[in-house]
This record gives C-alpha cells, sequence and structure tokens, in this order.
C-alpha cells in the first residue's frame, strides 16, 4: 500500500506548475474541445482531480465536451471564485464540483463543518446560476 503511495505521490508531483488563479490559489485549465454540437461538462475542484488532468482519462470520451478546472488547496470559497469568474465557452449542460477536506482543517471537524455549510451552500447556488444541473461530491 505505500508503495503504491508513494508512486501516487510521485505521479503528482510530476505536474506542471500551475498559475495563480482569480481565487488566490494556484490554478490549471484542461479541455477536450468544446464542439457546440456536444454536451458540456465543467469539473471544478481542489488537488483531488488532479489526477484527471494528468492522465487526461476524458479524451477518450469523443461524445462529450469536458472543461477540467483544478484548484489545489481550494476551499468552497476559492472555487466558488473560480467559478464566477470562469467565461464558459457555452452554457454548460452539467457543473461537477469536488469539494472536501480543505474547509475542514480544525481539529474540531464538527465545529468546522457546520461553520462550512454556508460555504457549500453558495457554492452550489452559484454553480446553479451558471447550470440548470450541478452535482458535488465532498471528500471527508
Amino acid at each position: 500500500m505505500l508503495r503504491y503511495m508513494l508512486k501516487m505521490a510521485g505521479a503528482r508531483a510530476k505536474v506542471e506548475k500551475f498559475e495563480v488563479g482569480v481565487s488566490g490559489k494556484t490554478n490549471a485549465i484542461w479541455s477536450n474541445g468544446v464542439d457546440q454540437n456536444r454536451k458540456l461538462a465543467c469539473i471544478f475542484g481542489d488537488s483531488m482531480i488532479r489526477a484527471l488532468m494528468q492522465r487526461n482519462h476524458v479524451q477518450k470520451w469523443p461524445f462529450i465536451n469536458v472543461i477540467i478546472s483544478c484548484t489545489p488547496g481550494a476551499t468552497c470559497a476559492h472555487l466558488e471564485k473560480e467559478i464566477q469568474s470562469f467565461i464558459y465557452p457555452k452554457r454548460p449542460d452539467v457543473i461537477i464540483l469536488q469539494v472536501g477536506t480543505n474547509n475542514i482543517k480544525k481539529r474540531d471537524w464538527q465545529r468546522a463543518l457546520a461553520e462550512s455549510r454556508d460555504q457549500f451552500r453558495r457554492l452550489v447556488k452559484r454553480s446553479k446560476d451558471v447550470c440548470d444541473v450541478s452535482t458535488f461530491t465532498i471528500y471527508l
């Protein structure tokens, strides 16, 4: 297991340096192109989605356009800024949000989760302003 984890950490370390995004955190964006005749999925998340960008898994999906915005260390507030300022090539058909542990860094995680509730709600609301369908995952 440790060997696998070290191998994954090594793979992540090879990612090219990200530029600073509008949220003040480093950010990188990847897309497999935008064809106006195909549906568009936008994925916003923190470092947990970095592997999607590295390995280009979604390049193999010729039937859908995908835009990935990866902001390592992002909290809900950071992702909200990224979503709000992003220039969409067309209205997305779905937005997928991956948020997680960056909001829950305190030792008292129950209190931190309660404090983050409003940030989660604002993030989901912001995504619904851009797209009718949004979904999110929370990794704790």
